[in-house]
């Protein structure tokens, strides 16, 4: 006895459940999200309970699923404890989202906040805010001295961070663009600075 069960028509109420969970009203509504595979749900009964890390990710009005569910990905990877979304960003429910993830949507907090929210609580206890950023007053990402628990800050695909928010940071980072381009994808961008954090911890 396995204790699996096969669906065998489409008319399944089951199947007409997970396909309005495909919608954000719904999962809403039920507070339900779908998460496709054997292996994901596993995970996801092992590892939710993870522990806070020394390395947090932060991305303000995230549009693109898909760089949402990478950053999740990279978190995972660097033993990040977390992804903090602030202001209008994409649903981390969102099939594309999840997806992306590959199971570290359950491995990974999720904190939704304004930031004059996160602001206030991050300066109520210890926590280096580093902020890319293409404006004036910064540091190449590898000359900077992280110190735990590091939050790295990242900006909106199209836009990048507000100069309040840059403003507010502890440093401003930026990566040497060798090319024509001036940036890098947002998920891009918050991977090579999340290892650069866990590289100079694992040497310290």
């Amino acid at each position: 006895m396995t204790g699996r069960s096969t669906i065998e028509s489409l008319s399944n109420p089951l199947i007409k459940r997970m396909r309005l969970l495909r919608e954000k009203r719904h999962r809403r509504a039920e507070g339900l999200f779908l998460a496709e595979g054997l292996r994901i749900a596993t995970e996801a009964r092992d590892d939710l309970d993870r522990d806070a890390a020394p390395i947090w990710l932060v991305a303000e009005r995230l549009r693109d699923p898909g760089n949402l569910g990478t950053m999740l990905r990279t978190g995972d990877a660097v033993g990040a404890g977390g992804l903090i979304l602030l202001g209008e960003s994409t649903d981390p429910y969102a099939v594309e989202a999840v997806r992306a993830s590959m199971g570290a949507i359950f491995t990974q907090k999720l904190v939704v906040a304004r930031w004059d929210e996160f602001l206030p609580w991050l300066r109520q206890g210890p926590g280096q805010l580093v902020a890319t950023w293409l404006g004036d007053d910064t540091q190449d990402y590898q000359a900077v001295r992280y110190t735990a628990p590091t939050f790295i800050l990242t900006g909106n695909e199209s836009q990048g961070l507000p100069p309040e928010y840059a403003d507010a940071a502890d440093v401003r980072v930026k990566m040497p663009m060798m090319g024509k381009a001036d940036s890098l994808n947002a998920a891009v961008a918050t991977a090579v600075m999340a290892y650069e954090v866990l590289n100079q911890r694992r040497n310290q």
